[in-house]
């Protein structure tokens, strides 16, 4: 008669274990709702600026979560208001999109000049979840009102003032 051995039934014991360990985790990460970052708990610093002939105040977002937060979970965006997206890495690209947004937004880059490189107009929130990745990188993106840029006559290569 053959006995079993322990080792190899400890080392199919501990197979067993850990593959179920990790089946558990998986369905665990999959099946948990991420904590959204709640507007109301961020503090938002704001400038004024002017766009073409008009003026904004900007809250400004120059940290990871105001970043990842964005203008999204917000009703809507009155005139004359707007979000300022202050960047360190100019080299990136600086990719958007319309995630958790429930009105139209002018998204507009612009270089390390402040000068206007790429403007996206009247971006709907059924675009998502396709981004919007201008060439190049750039120092700031600001996000206004649906047809803000086209009021203001903006184009690219014109130079605007970010007084930070």
């Amino acid at each position: 008669m053959n006995a079993v051995k322990p080792i190899p039934l400890a080392v199919g014991t501990v197979a067993v274990v850990f593959a179920g360990l990790c089946s558990w985790l998986y369905w665990r990460a999959s099946h948990t709702t991420p904590v959204p970052v709640e507007s109301d708990k961020l503090s938002y610093q704001t400038i004024s600026m002017q766009i073409g002939s008009l003026d904004y105040e900007l809250q400004i977002a120059d940290t990871p979560a105001k970043k990842s937060l964005g203008l999204g979970e917000r009703g809507g965006l009155a005139e004359g208001k707007g979000m300022l997206f202050v960047y360190r890495d100019l080299e990136s690209p600086k990719c958007f999109w319309m995630k958790d947004m429930s009105f139209a937004i002018d998204i507009i880059w612009l270089d390390a000049d402040s000068r206007v490189s790429h403007i996206e107009h009247s971006l709907s929130p059924a675009t998502y979840p396709q981004t919007f990745c201008p060439d190049g990188g750039g120092k700031y993106v600001i996000e206004l009102p649906a047809g803000s840029a086209e009021a203001a006559k903006l184009r690219a290569g014109d130079q605007l003032e970010v007084a930070l």
